[in-house]
């Protein structure tokens, strides 16, 4: 425990003299940032989905979207935009809302269709997405 000491305020006292160049330099840090990178990149990601009205009717009933606030955890609850009413034909009877996104792995990383795809930022997200399919379709 020689870099961080043997106790907790040693510890927190050696983390708090590292310099950023400190992090960059090393493996460990390069790592961590990288990470960072695809969280931030997977979390705007996921703000995407796509809003299937449900009864469907034709094509119209889906819909590109996006998240744009949270209210409450425990509520299984979405507010769309009115502009909804008049592209998809929806009225106030029934009708219910599906919501789609991309797929994640279990530590929030998205899942691109491609094993050559860069997460690192959302401009490298992008440019992954013209990828061709395995099938060159």
């Amino acid at each position: 425990m020689e870099a961080y000491g043997d106790s907790l305020d040693t510890a927190i006292q050696n983390i708090q003299n590292v310099q950023l160049s400190d992090i960059n330099d090393s493996p460990i840090g390069q790592y961590f940032l990288n990470r960072g990178h695809e969280i931030h990149t997977s979390f705007l990601q996921s703000l995407k989905v796509v809003a299937a009205r449900v009864p469907a009717q034709s094509m119209q009933s889906f819909m590109p979207m996006k998240v744009v606030a949270f209210e409450a955890p425990d509520i299984n609850t979405a507010y769309v935009s009115t502009a909804q009413f008049l592209f998809q034909g929806s009225d106030l009877d029934i009708d219910a809302v599906s919501l789609a996104s991309f797929t994640f792995d279990k530590s929030g990383r998205y899942i691109a269709h491609s094993p050559f795809a860069n997460i690192d930022t959302i401009e490298n997200l992008e440019a992954s997405e013209e990828i061709p399919f395995p099938t060159g379709k």
